[in-house]
């Protein structure tokens, strides 16, 4: 919410109740004016007073769902002549038995929890935060402390709590959610988790990560429902509350990222490059570059049989992320004016962006067709310099060409002339056709020349052949190569 009034210039006040909450905030914001400590009804009275809210202004409850009394002391607060709209989180999918072994029970609350977690067998994994650990730790015994577990925050806060309760320090697993699907799959097996208690924090909570993980595992799920009805105004989503507050209907700035996976290896794949993948909510390219994003986001597709098609689902943190396998501007942009929810896009290329890559093209196609879009590019590893680099060769003295898509004759009577001006000359080739080409017109010409010819680049089943001329006119690789000619 905050982030939406940011990006249409609406100043607000917001208040996060610990410092770990302030420091994840941008303090350069100057939309905010950020308010940092947790405060009771008394002090939310003196804090709208000395925001000096009245008639017309609006408090937005965007609290955790299980936070009720901090909701009743805002009601309780409200200046006269103020609305108080009241942000609902989508709750959960409905939690009956999800398979013959894996099922949810319901709680009220830890305390009754707590009260049946010494009849559980196995470890016990809480995720419910930090706040309700008295609750827990008041009540089981101590080995069933020892064989519980207890995912918090990572702040001092939180650990100081933990440590406060008598919980062992190996027993605390401190991190920033929400968590994927792999995550919490990950810790529930490293832990040997029997039963995990959550809450039901919603989509954007990560409760359904949570569940999938659980279920695939054979992890009984505990979940503390969320509680009943306090009298407050009804619910809204986060859109609504905009509308409420602005007037108008939110329009997502749009981000795109031209991203460069490099040679398609997941090793050569940059960090950053795999961190936008991660953070998208569409993801576009070729059916290579496709496949190299399965590796980043590995859950299987939710519908269909799994194949690639365009629109394939597939699942991060809280999150639903679109799969398309396309490349051509004019597509992807037919999908993005359909699909209004993509708000972040990741479109992946080959090799490097900079490097007779289509990421040029799209971005002009991109910036004319939504000029206030925000647009970044990701340089991937070219399979120029990780073949250099194979070779200990450095290519600032190098002409580079590429006669993939472009090998006519002309292209490759060229690419012999800059071997001949040149004393190294990289290429990337379409296949072993045109080195065979090129080497015909070499040997023609009567140019002697070492040749590197480098296939599957950065995969397991890479190889990397030193040929003559005469060697290189029987050349017998597959799909794509990078060659180094080395003039003699």
């Amino acid at each position: 919410m905050s982030e939406m009034l940011s990006q249409t210039g609406t100043p607000h006040h917001l208040c996060v109740a610990t410092v770990y909450g302030a420091n994840l905030m941008d303090d350069s914001d100057p939309f905010i004016t950020l308010h940092t400590g947790r405060m009771d009804r008394a002090e939310m009275k003196r804090f709208f007073e000395e925001c000096c809210l009245g008639d017309g202004d609006i408090v937005v409850d965007a609290t955790h769902p299980y936070a009720t009394e901090v909701s009743k002391n805002i009601a309780a607060a409200l200046p006269r002549g103020c609305t108080m709209v009241v942000v609902q989180r989508d709750g959960c999918v409905d939690c009956e038995i999800v398979d013959n072994e894996t099922y949810v029970n319901r709680y009220g609350s830890m305390s009754d929890f707590a009260g049946s977690a010494d009849s559980l067998s196995g470890n016990i994994l809480i995720t419910t935060g930090s706040k309700e650990l008295p609750d827990y730790c008041g009540s089981v015994s101590q080995e069933t402390l020892q064989r519980s577990y207890f995912r918090v925050l990572p702040s001092s806060e939180s650990i100081g709590i933990c440590e406060d309760q008598g919980i062992d320090r190996k027993n605390i697993i401190a991190m920033h959610g929400p968590f994927s699907y792999e995550m919490n799959k990950a810790v529930m097996s490293e832990y040997g988790i029997s039963h995990i208690l959550t809450k039901d924090g919603g989509t954007s909570g990560g409760f359904e990560e949570k569940l999938r993980a659980a279920t695939d595992l054979g992890v009984h799920i505990h979940v503390i429902v969320r509680p009943d009805s306090i009298g407050l105004a009804e619910g809204v989503s986060v859109s609504e509350a905009f509308r409420l507050i602005t007037g108008k209907d939110y329009r997502h700035l749009r981000r795109i990222t031209l991203a460069g996976i490099g040679m398609g290896s997941d090793a050569g794949m940059t960090w950053e490059v795999r961190q936008a993948i991660l953070s998208a909510d569409a993801v576009f390219g070729a059916s290579r570059m496709i496949e190299a994003a399965r590796h980043i986001l590995p859950d299987p597709c939710r519908a269909g049989d799994g194949n690639s098609r365009p629109g394939e689902d597939r699942y991060r943190a809280g999150a639903k992320v679109r799969v398309y396998e396309m490349y051509r501007p004019d597509e992807i942009i037919g999908v993005l004016e359909h699909e209004v929810n993509i708000t972040y896009t990741v479109i992946l290329f080959s090799g490097d962006t900079g490097f007779y890559s289509g990421a040029g093209e799209a971005y002009d196609k991109l910036r004319l067709w939504d000029g206030s879009a925000t647009i970044t590019m990701l340089p991937g590893v070219s399979s120029v310099s990780y073949l250099a680099a194979r070779l200990f060769e450095s290519y600032d003295n190098a002409k580079l060409v590429s006669l993939h898509g472009r090998n006519s004759l002309h292209n490759i009577e060229s690419l012999a002339d800059d071997i001949t001006r040149f004393p190294k000359v990289f290429a990337i080739m379409s296949g072993a056709g045109d080195l065979v080409n090129v080497a015909k017109v070499l040997r023609k010409r009567g140019i002697a020349a070492d040749i590197f010819a480098g296939s599957d680049l950065s995969y397991e089943s890479e190889k990397i052949e030193h040929m003559t001329v005469d060697e290189a006119c029987g050349y017998k690789g597959s799909g794509l190569i990078t060659v180094l000619f080395k003039r003699i």
